[in-house]
């Protein structure tokens, strides 16, 4: 089971139906997954990262993987949280709790809805739903989010370092 702590009032918890700021500190029992995407809008690609940490037998790989012909931040964001879903559910995690630094993606998440241009991801995401026992999506600030963050940009600065050797 998962259970989240926050140790402020400044948080967004969808089961008290409050938004606020940010949460000061999250206390996390279970696997956790921090994920994070790095887009480039010009080139409309993107670098994703996922975590997973927390309390299990089972020890998850990090992941980090480069997509083409991605329209927006928000659609990098859900392609990551889409990427962390599928693996834990391929890992027989029966709890998951997903922390991401895009508050827009999270309300999603947390109300059932879409946007059209992320139909199909928002899709396999709710598929899966059925898998877990328990599964949260919070949002954090940029400054919490730091495990992923360097694993996303760090993918997106190596393609830049081989685009740039071999010109």
């Amino acid at each position: 089971m998962v259970l989240v702590i926050f140790r402020s009032s400044n948080c967004l918890e969808h089961s008290y139906g409050f938004l606020s700021a940010i949460p000061s500190v999250v206390e996390i029992r279970g696997r956790l997954c921090n994920v994070d995407a790095a887009w480039d809008a010009k080139a409309r690609n993107c670098d994703i990262g996922v975590i997973f940490s927390g309390e299990s037998t089972i020890t998850l790989p990090n992941l980090c993987e480069s997509h083409n012909h991605v329209s927006s931040a928000l659609m990098a964001e859900a392609i990551a949280v889409r990427l962390a879903v599928v693996t834990a559910v391929y890992s027989n995690v029966r709890s998951l709790a997903v922390l991401s630094d895009s508050l827009s993606l999270i309300k999603l998440l947390k109300n059932g809805e879409s946007q059209p241009e992320l139909f199909g991801i928002m899709f396999d995401i709710y598929h899966y739903l059925s898998y877990f026992d328990v599964i949260s999506y919070t949002f954090i600030s940029q400054n919490f989010n730091g495990k992923a963050d360097p694993v996303a940009k760090s993918t997106f600065s190596l393609v830049i370092t081989i685009s740039l050797v071999g010109v």
